[in-house]
């Protein structure tokens, strides 16, 4: 048992996630770009070198308004790169979902952070759970069932 007390709540676009669990799986961890690099720094800092629990939902638009603020995707982050400009490339050129590179924006320089996930993987139906169910890290209370913005950290949910 690990004594992180907290997990990753994280919104990724459904086109990069159905591509993200092989990438995973082929070279070791998936990269998810991300402005969000304070969140990550802090991150980095409480953990002291564990793994923290990922858990992803498909950020919605209106081709995915159906599938609802539901979390379905399941990893271990393991940490980022923000400022090395090799590293960032290194990350976007073999850890990225494919589906990123038809996105101008979405490169080296397009993001503050790469976050790394390893094991990613699609929840059966039976396991997956909405946003609500989650606590938020700061207040306790357990979350509305609206999107954040960004990803955020939750109190690390028994089940995990």
């Amino acid at each position: 048992m690990t004594d992180i007390d907290f997990a990753i709540l994280a919104p990724v676009p459904r086109e990069h996630l159905e591509e993200a669990p092989g990438v995973s799986a082929s070279t070791g961890h998936v990269a998810f770009g991300s402005d969000k690099w304070e969140l990550f720094r802090d991150i980095d800092a409480r953990r002291n070198g564990s793994d923290v629990p990922v858990l992803i939902y498909a950020s919605h638009n209106e081709a995915s308004a159906d599938w609802g603020y539901v979390v379905a995707w399941r990893g271990m982050y393991i940490g980022a790169v923000d400022t090395d400009l090799g590293k960032k490339e290194e990350e976007r050129l073999n850890h990225r979902p494919p589906s990123t590179f038809k996105y101008k924006g979405d490169n080296a320089t397009g993001w503050g952070i790469f976050w790394k996930v390893q094991g990613l993987v699609q929840l059966p139906a039976a396991d997956r759970r909405e946003l609500r169910e989650f606590q938020s890290y700061r207040t306790g209370k357990e979350r509305e069932n609206a999107a954040p913005r960004g990803p955020e950290v939750i109190l690390r949910p028994h089940w995990l």
